[in-house]
């Protein structure tokens, strides 16, 4: 089979990952998948060491959710998780057994410039011409819409073939995430900007000042005009959450409110974990915790609705101990070392490849402090995907010995 059809149904998947509703984008993933694994019959041997060891720290998380199960068993919800887990390594290793890397780099920018673009557009239909009151392209879930749009965004920056439709990305993608309303994607924002300045500079030496003035002016007239005030509204309501909840005369209701029952349930998953501090109250069991809270009176009810932590790292915390802690936080943090020493190498190419990687993990971090963000499978996978691409773009570029090389498969790079 040609390599450019895993290339372009690579593309294609990316593109249509936040307009669809989650059951479609994993089984559009597995069947991605699947086409990759019996499609290539070889995988040449080569020198794939961030790749699997992505793979690696994936399936720790795997193994560390089995391992609660011998404390307590696994919930639906966690069992679920396990095979979101499991995707995710198929993703990667799916990716491992591409020819290039960085035709497969290119393949995912495009596929998140037309995503990102695609989600701006639904949004603005969305709020400005239906009325709803926050974006989420009809799947229900406006914090992954909202988040995964920037994500989107930022790959189609640093790898869209096509440095205008880039460009077009980056705005529709924030256009996407203030409309959707997340408040704890915006705060990803200032992050994402910063490093794409340093690597525009680094790479361009001069800012082009100009187009970046009329972009925002464009950003700001089409969600002013989408959305009205919502963005002030939110941002004034989180702040009123937040001194309600901290305040020492604050009535009951105060932790009822978005913010304050995120905060109940940071307090509901710290109580768990202090009570199985090892391997945790077993994945897919906190709501269980929650309601046996509340039950007590020791927490709001709004948390009794809850499934997760709305932290991820609390959340693995309390689900699989320390165990589970750390293997999570495993793949967020040895992504971001190898990235950090990509960033210091002498090569062009890893130097901007690792800028996008921090970048990306970054934001996961971001997003990490006020939504379980890897508790969904689609934020998940694209996670994989992101990653997985950069860090096997990263090995080619340390072994450059071990490409296959197809003259017809590889277009000029656009870096």
């Amino acid at each position: 089979m040609p390599d450019s059809v895993y290339r372009h149904s690579l593309s294609a998947m990316v593109a249509v990952s936040l307009v669809v509703p989650r059951a479609g984008v994993l089984s559009l993933m597995i069947a991605w998948v699947a086409l990759v694994r019996w499609g290539t019959r070889r995988v040449p041997q080569r020198n794939h060491r961030h790749v699997t060891g992505f793979v690696s720290l994936t399936m720790l998380v795997v193994v560390s959710a089995l391992a609660s199960m011998t404390v307590l068993p696994v919930g639906a919800s966690g069992v679920r998780l396990v095979a979101w887990f499991v995707l995710a390594a198929g993703l990667v290793e799916a990716i491992r057994r591409l020819p290039s890397g960085e035709s497969t780099a290119r393949a995912l920018g495009r596929g998140a410039a037309w995503g990102a673009t695609l989600a701006g557009v639904v949004a603005v239909v969305e709020v400005g011409v239906l009325g709803a009151r926050r974006a989420d392209a009809f799947t229900g879930n406006a914090i992954v819409f909202g988040t995964m749009a920037l994500i989107m965004g930022v790959v189609a920056w640093w790898l869209a073939p096509n440095r205008r439709h880039g460009a077009v990305a980056v705005v529709a993608a924030v256009v996407a995430s203030v409309l959707s309303g997340s408040r704890g994607g915006w705060l990803a924002i200032p992050i994402m900007v910063v490093m794409a300045v340093v690597e525009h500079r680094r790479r361009h030496g001069v800012l082009p000042w100009p187009r970046l003035v009329v972009a925002a002016l464009g950003l700001v007239a089409v969600v002013v005009v989408s959305a009205g005030d919502m963005p002030v509204h939110r941002l004034g309501a989180g702040v009123g959450d937040i001194t309600g909840y901290v305040s020492a005369k604050a009535p009951p209701t105060a932790t009822g409110t978005s913010i304050g029952a995120r905060f109940e349930s940071w307090r509901a998953a710290g109580s768990a974990f202090r009570e199985r501090p090892l391997l945790g109250v077993g994945w897919g069991n906190l709501n269980e915790v929650f309601h046996e809270q509340v039950a007590q009176g020791r927490r709001h009810p709004r948390i009794a609705t809850f499934s997760h932590a709305h932290h991820q790292l609390l959340g693995a915390l309390a689900s699989g101990g320390v165990v589970g802690m750390a293997t999570v936080g495993a793949m967020l943090v040895m992504p971001a070392w190898w990235f950090r020493a990509a960033r210091r190498s002498a090569s062009s190419t890893a130097q901007h490849l690792g800028s996008l990687g921090l970048a990306v993990v970054g934001a996961y971090v971001v997003f990490g402090q006020s939504e379980a963000i890897f508790d969904n499978g689609v934020a998940l996978g694209l996670y994989a995907l992101v990653v997985g691409v950069v860090l096997r773009h990263l090995d080619e570029v340390f072994h450059p010995d071990q490409v296959d090389t197809d003259p017809s498969a590889l277009p000029a790079s656009p870096w």
